[in-house]
């Protein structure tokens, strides 16, 4: 989804003007903070401990996890739409439709992927992604420049392509979600599920408020036009998580916890080998930011209308802060193999609220570019927070603790 909307990003750029543009941009971090509250922080909760289970009790995992998101659905659904009514929430009939889909749709198709990730099923993994990405463009460009929907068109194109990958992906993986329907009726509505995902909130909204809440920000102080252009920055920046975050998340997280599991032994070695991967891999990717910055500058203003180049100013800041969360993501691995949820749920508050008080004191002087460096000195901050609490926790490893950690369970 994210490479489409960086893919979709171009033609939005030539149909749309900033105030319109601005919108798409407050109604998609709204999707994404709401989309928070709604997940219940249950994927979350699944991907800590789904490496410590076999394979049946993973399949229960798995349908406990869809059966306990798809009772609380109906009554999500009803809030929204209370909340659409009395127009707490300011938007038109077409816009909350299509919100709702995305809203709602996307837990389901994220949790398949999350299903085909860890059973390692690649192939169909990358063409259900790439079916997205290919229906997102060609709707996109129908609904924009075809049928002149202006904002409204990324929001159907999206609504479109999460309809589209439900129905493909049940059907290709429909017996084993049978499987996993089976095994979670033992459970049924298990309060203590339920409550595992909860610790995950909070650190989500405040991951929220270090990447998306600037733009609210700028909203208030600054226009229409310097909100488009954070947006934009802040879109094309989401080709790092794509091309980087993405697939470390698909192949090297499983396989260091699968290792660990394994040989629990020789943790500190894998640890030690993966803080130097964690250096070279953020070294490396500041270097090559920094270079691509200012040799695509040219590119860049072949590429973006007039009205959005100021965006290009903001790229490089907020490309340095998804390296720091890059860095984030090595130094969590520990982290998530002896499961520290309250750890990695409120360590994002400190950065959120730092990210919150330099826009605030940045906004006035130095516009979006102030709120774009305050999310890179919050991301650093979380690198550096999570960086000191994997040395505290690796300090006097013994295997009488994994021994204890592991009879626990």
């Amino acid at each position: 989804m994210r490479s489409a909307s960086i893919c979709s990003l171009f033609m939005s750029t030539r149909a749309l003007l900033p105030p319109a543009y601005a919108r798409l941009s407050l109604i998609m971090s709204g999707i994404h903070v709401t989309g928070i509250i709604s997940g219940m922080g249950l994927r979350q909760a699944l991907s800590l401990d789904y490496m410590h289970y076999n394979g049946a009790a993973r399949y229960e995992r798995m349908g406990l996890t869809l059966y306990l998101y798809l009772c609380m659905l109906p009554f999500f659904i009803f809030l929204y739409g209370v909340m659409v009514l009395t127009r707490v929430l300011p938007l038109t009939f077409t816009e909350a439709f299509s919100v709702g889909i995305i809203l709602f749709g996307t837990f389901i198709v994220e949790f398949m992927y999350q299903f085909l990730q860890y059973e390692q099923r690649v192939h169909l993994l990358v063409t259900a992604q790439a079916m997205g990405a290919v229906c997102i463009l060609v709707l996109s460009y129908i609904f924009l420049f075809l049928y002149c929907f202006g904002h409204e068109a990324i929001l159907y194109a999206q609504a479109g392509s999460i309809l589209l990958l439900i129905s493909l992906l049940f059907y290709r993986v429909h017996t084993e979600w049978m499987v996993c329907a089976e095994k979670s009726m033992h459970y049924h509505l298990s309060v203590q599920r339920l409550f595992e995902g909860i610790p995950f909130i909070p650190g989500m909204l405040f991951n929220w408020f270090i990447i998306s809440s600037n733009r609210w920000i700028i909203a208030y102080y600054l226009s229409s036009q310097e909100v488009s252009s954070y947006a934009i920055a802040d879109t094309v920046n989401q080709f790092f998580y794509s091309v980087i975050l993405m697939p470390w998340s698909i192949a090297y997280l499983p396989s260091y916890l699968r290792l660990c599991i394994n040989n629990p032994e020789a943790i500190p070695l894998y640890e030690a080998h993966n803080k130097r991967i964690m250096a070279h891999s953020v070294i490396g990717c500041m270097v090559l930011c920094c270079v691509g910055y200012y040799f695509m500058r040219p590119c860049a203003a072949l590429i973006l209308p007039s009205l959005y180049r100021d965006a290009y100013r903001l790229m490089l800041p907020i490309a340095l802060g998804q390296v720091f969360i890059l860095g984030s993501y090595f130094a969590s691995c520990y982290m998530q193999l002896m499961q520290k949820k309250i750890f990695m749920a409120f360590s994002l508050c400190i950065p959120a609220l730092l990210n919150c008080l330099l826009s605030f004191l940045c906004v006035r002087q130095w516009g979006s570019y102030g709120c774009a460096c305050s999310c890179m000195i919050s991301c650093g901050i979380y690198w550096l927070i999570s960086c000191l609490y994997n040395s505290f926790l690796l300090r006097g490893y013994t295997m009488s603790q994994w021994t204890e950690f592991s009879s626990s369970r």
